[in-house]
Formats: C-alpha cells, sequence, structure tokens
C-alpha cells in the first residue's frame, strides 16, 4: 500500500470515528433532555397554617410537580396561578411545596440548596393569564425555610415545605385578581419543580394554572390543561400570610333628580378613599344633554360623603342611570336606578 492510499484510508477512518461519537453524544443528551413534569403518589406533608392566613391554594395534595426553573441559555419553566384575597392585605411570608426532580443527572437525592425566585402579576384583563409584573423577590439558600417530606425514590426527588419572609411587605388589594409564579434559580440538573394538585385531589381555586416556557415549546402562557402539556387543569401549592390592611369601602348611598342628578357616596370602611373616579351615565330614553359624566372627588373621609353629579339633563323617556365609583385604594362600587326624563325634569323611581 502506497503511502497516499494509507492517509486516504486514515482519513476516512478519523471520520468515521467522529461520526460515531457525535451520534452517541446527541444520544447521549437526548436521554437526559429536561422533562416537563413527574407524577407522584399520596399526600404531602402539609404545612403550618397560622391566624394570618389570606390564601391557602392546595397546601397537602399532590398530583406530582411541573417543571419550574430558570437558567441563562440553559432552561426557562415558569408555572403560575392566581388567588384574590377578601381584604386588602399586607403579605409578610410566602409558604409553597417544591423541590428537585431528575436528582440522578446530578448528584443524588439531597438539598441542592437553590436561589428560589417569588414573582407577582397583575391579572391580564384580556385574558385569564399574568399581566404586567407587581412585585419580584428572589430568596439565598440561607433566608428560606425547610421541611423535607418526600420519601420515596429519595435519590431521584426530593420536596419539601417551603417558607420565606418579605421585608417590606407586599400589599395585595381585596376583591383584585393576581397570579403568583414560583421557581428555582440553577443549571438544568436536577431539575427544580412546584408541587401540584387538581380538581380531585386538593380542588381548584379560581382559574387553573397557567404554563410559559420556550424549553419545552409554550412561549406565552397556556392552560396547564393544555394537552400536550399536562391535559390537566391543576393549580399549584401554595399558602399567602400577613395581616389585613385598613381600607376603605365605598357605598352609593343615593342617586336622584329632579334638576339634573346627583349620587351620594359614603366611605363605610376603616381608611380614607383618595381619588374617588366616578362615572353616571344614562342608558335608554332620549337625552339631548347631559346623557354622561365622569369627574373625581380628591378624597372621602371615613364616614363621610361625596357628591357626583350632573347640573342639567335634558331629554324624555324612561331610563336607567348608573353610576359606579373607584378609588387608589382599591375600593369599587357600581348601582343603577330606574327614572323617567321630562325634558329637564329627572324623576327617580
Amino acid at each position: 500500500m502506497d503511502k497516499r492510499s494509507f492517509l486516504k484510508e486514515a482519513v476516512v477512518l478519523l471520520l468515521t470515528l467522529v461520526m460515531i461519537s457525535s451520534t452517541l453524544a446527541v444520544a447521549n443528551t437526548h436521554e437526559i433532555q429536561p422533562t416537563v413534569s413527574t407524577n407522584e403518589s399520596g399526600p404531602t406533608s402539609p404545612s403550618s397554617v397560622t391566624n394570618g392566613v389570606a390564601w391557602v391554594n392546595g397546601m397537602g395534595y399532590t398530583v406530582g410537580s411541573l417543571a419550574s426553573q430558570y437558567y441563562p441559555g440553559d432552561i426557562d419553566a415558569f408555572p403560575a396561578d392566581d388567588f384574590s384575597l377578601d381584604a386588602t392585605y399586607s403579605i409578610d411570608t410566602i409558604l409553597w411545596q417544591g423541590g428537585y426532580y431528575n436528582c440522578q443527572y446530578a448528584t443524588g437525592g439531597h438539598d441542592y440548596g437553590f436561589i428560589w425566585n417569588i414573582t407577582f402579576y397583575n391579572h391580564n384583563a384580556t385574558g385569564n393569564k399574568p399581566g404586567t409584573m407587581y412585585q419580584t423577590y428572589s430568596f439565598q439558600n440561607s433566608s428560606i425555610t425547610r421541611q423535607f417530606w418526600y420519601s420515596p425514590n429519595i435519590t431521584q426527588r426530593w420536596y419539601a415545605n417551603y417558607s420565606v419572609t418579605i421585608s417590606p411587605p407586599v400589599q395585595f388589594l381585596a376583591h383584585t385578581p393576581y397570579w403568583i409564579c414560583i421557581y428555582a434559580y440553577n443549571m438544568t440538573f436536577p431539575q427544580a419543580g412546584w408541587v401540584r394538585h387538581n380538581a380531585t385531589v386538593g380542588g381548584l381555586k379560581l382559574h387553573e394554572g397557567m404554563f410559559k416556557s420556550t424549553t419545552f415549546g409554550y412561549p406565552d402562557w397556556v392552560n396547564t390543561s393544555t394537552p400536550a402539556l399536562l391535559n390537566m387543569a391543576c393549580d399549584f401549592n401554595f399558602q399567602l400570610e400577613g395581616t389585613v390592611v385598613a381600607a376603605p369601602v365605598l357605598q352609593i348611598e343615593t342617586i336622584k333628580g329632579p334638576i339634573g342628578v346627583k349620587a351620594t357616596i359614603k366611605n363605610t370602611g376603616d381608611a380614607i378613599a383618595t381619588n374617588v373616579d366616578w362615572n353616571i351615565a344614562f342608558t335608554g330614553g332620549t337625552i339631548f344633554f347631559g346623557g354622561a359624566k365622569n369627574g373625581t372627588i380628591a378624597a372621602i373621609a371615613v364616614g363621610d360623603v361625596g357628591v357626583a353629579k350632573i347640573p342639567f339633563v335634558l331629554g324624555f323617556g324612561k331610563s336607567v342611570i348608573g353610576v359606579s365609583v373607584s378609588c387608589d385604594e382599591g375600593a369599587s362600587a357600581s348601582k343603577d336606578q330606574n327614572a323617567t326624563v321630562l325634558l329637564f325634569l329627572v324623576l327617580t323611581k
């Protein structure tokens, strides 16, 4: 065999070895790609419940977990769930159930001490999903309290009750929807997960949980019940604790004529109402002038009354006067009043 032929065969052999090595590497990488969710069985260990509980979302129940992790250029997985409080709260403690899975691809099951992030969102007005960011936090391992409870397959999965304290506290208005997203910050393995439950196990509150991830093919928020995702409506396990904040309560007491229309608005709460926006509008009948107006009352003190009015109305026929009010503190109210308009007279019933 001449030297040229020998070199040619050597090059072919080298290229073959490179191709085989590349194929094995791709296959090996494919085998340990991140997984979007886990399925578990049995109850979790419930976390403590205190007198300052503002919202409990399925703590102590599980049908599995969903990926909740971010690392630049490596993985992104953001679950989110909604809540709406019965009163205005100053939230100072957040509890959730989550942890790690695919531990066998890391260093076995133990407390990895990931940084955990919590982001709150306003509600998206055009759909049941997170909107603009409301507040965000990042918690180092040393500031997180945890109690591990998962025992089967401990080398592969490792879950716990987590809790953190927020300082200063964050305020959420009463009867206002918000969203919470809890996720870990670290490289892919082990994978961080947020424990989930469904309508049968633990029950659902408000809208089902949402999920967003370019890693898993969901660049915008989708329902957990999306067939290619979980194919099951789920909520996520978390709890909010804090103290009730003094807040105004707006009540529309009267809507009357006869010259123009006047609405009296009373603050029956325990805090001042500021920037009270009001709107008055006639529906029905024929209104030539004064059919709608809006304005702002600078403040209504506790127990005091504010007035919204349209000084002059011209028209005729049966109509409904609708009045709505809201203030900076989140209180709102609305009321309708039947009326008959006779030229410049507004006769309420």
